[in-house]
């Protein structure tokens, strides 16, 4: 079987995929991706072939790739999470007033991280990006690729618009890998619907005004059930364990010193691998917690200098980069920005999360970790320094968080692995018709 794996730019995009690509490898199947000129040397020093297809759309400018919406106009049942209210989040961070006078944290996201955060009223999205230029520009790209070297299954990342096209185009089954929360349909036809209607014109593809064809055949999700909202309606829905492999930077190893920290918690902060160019998101968690009885250790990206932060006192950690995998094991917490990697690999080692939005689909995962009770939330643009110490020794001292944070992880060690991933593509390139989850 010779299977295509679309995959947008980023590292965040590329670690949820690189255990099936492995269990596809294993299992005697051939495996190439297909993504942007830009990130081929990243995924093929992780040993895998690679295809460029398309661009760079981080280098986009801000108000190019993102977007707000008015959420009310969708039914209370159809929004994402129900009910969210970023009213509320101007307003309130666990009982306390966070209106912030000053503008670092909204200086810092428009100038180091190039986010619109703007007044926070609602998150920047960049669905209708995606949608559209990304798809006009990798279409023909990819198209070409797959003609020449027709696959017998696309698997593409939910937010691959474009791959779910070519596929239609040259009828080839296609897989969704999806990491996230599932949208509802009529959220997706708001954001997407216009653009994708456009594209399938342009292209000579039948209507597919429901956005029905998008997980058409077979959606591998990689979160636990529990996670995903309970009315989720997606005939082909097959859950699969989360298993990110973390190691992109080729770092094996824990830093000497984390054998000598001493005897009292430890919290990990990160703000994933794409939205850490904030560093006055940093400076503000820091000044909640510096000076408390835990050991901090924080890391701030490949593009940042730990040393710009200045001298930190003895229990502060700063470093570029740490394996999550390898790190987790030896904390009680994690503060990060809500990314489903983050949140996904958190959750597998059963730890409380505080968590701090700042755009994409980060909000939402803030949300459901709210509700599910494994974390607590603020979004990044009314963070101060009192409602971080506040949520962290919320998160500390009461033991519900961590014991629903382990119910969840006893959930995702029970679920199938890639290899179960495997056989449904192979079972999708034999019989090309749509493979039913068990409730359907």
């Amino acid at each position: 079987m010779k299977v295509m794996i679309t995959i947008m730019q980023g590292v965040g995009h590329l670690n949820p995929v690189v255990p099936l690509a492995r269990a596809l490898q294993t299992a005697g199947h051939e495996v190439v991706f297909a993504c942007a000129p830009s990130f081929l040397s990243v995924v093929e020093a992780l040993g895998f072939h690679a295809l460029p297809a398309g661009f760079d759309w981080q280098q986009l400018p801000a108000e190019s790739r993102s977007a707000k919406f008015d959420w009310q106009q969708l039914p209370q049942t159809d929004r994402m999470p129900s009910g969210f209210d970023w009213q509320w989040q101007r307003e309130t961070s666990n009982s306390q007033q966070v209106h912030s006078s000053d503008q670092r944290a909204n200086d810092s996201f428009t100038s180091e991280a190039s986010l619109h955060v703007e007044d926070a009223g609602a998150p920047p999205m960049g669905l209708p990006v995606l949608a559209g230029q990304y798809v006009e520009k990798v279409f023909p790209d990819l198209l070409a690729l797959v003609k020449q070297w027709q696959p017998d299954v696309i698997v593409r990342g939910s937010m691959d618009f474009a791959a779910y096209l070519v596929a239609d185009a040259c009828n080839i089954p296609h897989a969704t890998a999806g990491n996230g929360l599932i949208m509802p349909r009529s959220m997706l036809k708001m954001m997407v619907g216009e653009p994708l209607a456009a594209a399938r014109n342009r292209y000579g593809l039948s209507p597919d005004p429901d956005l029905v064809g998008l997980d058409h055949y077979l959606y591998l999700c990689m979160t636990p059930p529990d996670y995903q909202y309970p009315d989720t309606n997606v005939p082909t829905l097959h859950f699969i364990r989360p298993t990110v492999e973390d190691n992109v930077y080729h770092q094996d190893q824990l830093p000497a010193w984390l054998d000598s920290l001493p005897d009292r918690p430890t919290i990990y902060i990160t703000m994933g691998t794409t939205f850490n160019r904030a560093p006055a998101l940093f400076t503000t968690i820091l000044e909640g917690l510096r000076y408390e009885a835990l050991n901090l250790i924080v890391t701030v990206g490949q593009t940042q200098d730990p040393q710009r932060f200045g001298p930190q006192p003895p229990n502060v950690y700063i470093e570029r980069y740490i394996p999550m995998t390898l790190l987790l094991p030896r904390c009680e917490a994690v503060i990060c920005h809500g990314g489903a990697n983050t949140v996904m690999t958190t959750l597998s080692y059963g730890l409380p999360i505080f968590l701090t939005p700042i755009a994409a689909d980060q909000p939402f995962h803030a949300q459901r970790c709210a509700d599910l009770g494994v974390g607590l939330t603020l979004l990044a643009a009314y963070l101060k320094p009192d409602a971080v110490r506040s949520s962290v020794r919320k998160l500390l001292d009461e033991a519900h968080f961590r014991q629903t944070a382990q119910r969840l992880q006893r959930e995702i060690e029970a679920m199938p692995g890639p290899e179960y991933a495997v056989e449904l593509l192979a079972q999708l390139a034999r019989e090309r018709r749509p493979l039913l989850s068990n409730g359907a």
